[in-house]
């Protein structure tokens, strides 16, 4: 059973876009060259995403020391 697991940032482009220009943070599974994606219930700009850490950077206002 080869499961892998990611947080995830839609950003890029109007598809996933929220109405405040944010973008939703989601988990990415893959199982069997499927992926799934769950929502986390979180959003955030891309200028306050960091791609290489896949983390909020602690310039949003939520983020968490």
């Amino acid at each position: 059973m080869d499961v892998t697991g990611a947080v995830a940032f839609l950003g890029g482009g109007i598809e996933g876009e929220l109405a405040n220009g944010e973008h939703p943070i989601i988990l990415r599974f893959t199982y069997n060259k499927q992926r799934k994606y769950k929502g986390l219930g979180g959003s955030c700009t891309e200028k306050d995403w960091n791609e290489k850490k896949s983390e909020v950077r602690s310039t949003h206002p939520n983020a968490v020391d």
